[in-house]
């Protein structure tokens, strides 16, 4: 393997914080926005010009840097399009600028949703006003890569599907996206009509795969092409994960209340209406995240997927090892003190 010098943006993120430890053949300078990271690191800003770094820094880091991974992203549906475009256009400008000052190749984090952006105008022309879609992040991420494909340079584009925690004990340094979704089912927050079906299938891939993924571009020297890294044909049901999600709870000793799953326009007709009781407005906010989300993931036909086949790279995923890697994300919001559900009698607790 040849030794490279990389940039790493986004070091302390879901994504960035698993892939740093897996660079350790490599000389890594991680960059670093508001967190703190035990490796070699400058603190910057990827939108702004030069990265936020002065002069100097910025000089002496493009002399080292062969190669840029780009990880660093805002991937909230609930911020607004200016935040979004700010660190995902903007940034990725930013970075690309740099890359070629550095003469440097550039992996680049995408997301494997670029491939649904006309379900999220759909989804955002049926919402309500000022309700959260997908829409802003999407279009966001279509427009990098747009700037990473015409920009010439060496460049790989990684598209994720939905991240979660590793595979093993389902920690992430962060809760963001299934993980709030998952919290608020355990703690009852959900209405008791959830959007989607049968046909509705969720692409999970846990972190630390993922981070063995674009370990393996980045150990390749791989420099053109665009990877699908998810799940693939190894995607969930919905009603599947809410099985797997009470058989876990249940083990746990918490009392899950079972939800009941309507087509997804029966539920955007819901939504509109006053919420389903008068004092539960979180409910209405979840609906709405949650169509946002099925929309996405209803009746489509499942992502592509390159794992199994890239140079050192990790397996492809399997249903069961998605099952198990879900089952450990439920037990880490229970263990983690995050769920307030009411718990079973010690006696009626599943072994």
């Amino acid at each position: 393997m040849t030794v490279r010098n990389v940039l790493l943006t986004g070091a302390t993120g879901v994504v960035g914080s698993a892939l740093l430890p897996r660079l350790q053949g490599h000389h890594v300078i991680s960059m670093t926005h508001r967190g703190r990271c035990s490796s070699p690191s400058v603190r910057g800003d990827v939108s702004q010009p030069r990265l936020g770094l002065d002069p100097v820094t910025y000089q002496r880091t493009a002399e080292l840097i062969d190669t840029v991974v780009h990880c660093a992203a805002v991937t909230d549906f609930a911020t607004t399009a200016e935040r979004t475009d700010d660190t995902n256009v903007r940034g990725t400008e930013q970075v690309l600028a740099f890359a070629r000052d550095a003469g440097a190749r550039l992996v680049y984090v995408s997301t494997a949703f670029v491939d649904r952006s006309e379900q999220a105008t759909r989804s955002a022309g049926a919402a309500m006003p000022g309700v959260a879609t997908s829409k802003a992040y999407i279009d966001s991420k279509v427009e990098a890569e747009g700037l990473v494909l015409r920009s010439g340079l060496p460049a790989v584009i990684a598209r994720p599907s939905i991240v979660i925690g590793d595979s093993g004990t389902g920690w992430s340094p962060r809760s963001q996206g299934l993980f709030v979704m998952v919290q608020a089912a355990l703690n009852g927050d959900l209405p008791p009509l959830l959007p989607g079906s049968g046909r509705t299938h969720f692409d999970l891939i846990p972190r630390d795969v993922l981070a063995e993924a674009l370990a393996a571009l980045v150990d390749a020297g791989t420099e053109t092409g665009e990877y699908w890294l998810t799940g693939g044909d190894a995607s969930l049901s919905l009603p599947r994960l809410v099985e797997l999600t009470q058989e876990t709870a249940a083990r746990h000793g918490v009392d899950f209340k079972p939800y009941r799953l309507v087509p997804p326009r029966t539920a955007a007709r819901l939504a509109i209406r006053e919420p389903i009781a008068a004092d539960l407005e979180t409910q209405r906010h979840y609906m709405h995240s949650m169509l946002a989300l099925v929309h996405l993931l209803d009746e489509v036909e499942p992502f592509p997927s390159c794992l199994g086949r890239l140079p050192s790279g990790p397996p492809a995923l399997t249903p069961e090892a998605v099952e198990d890697a879900y089952r450990a994300l439920v037990t880490h919001l229970i263990g983690n003190g995050g769920v307030r559900s009411r718990r079973l009698t010690p006696a009626a607790t599943a072994d």
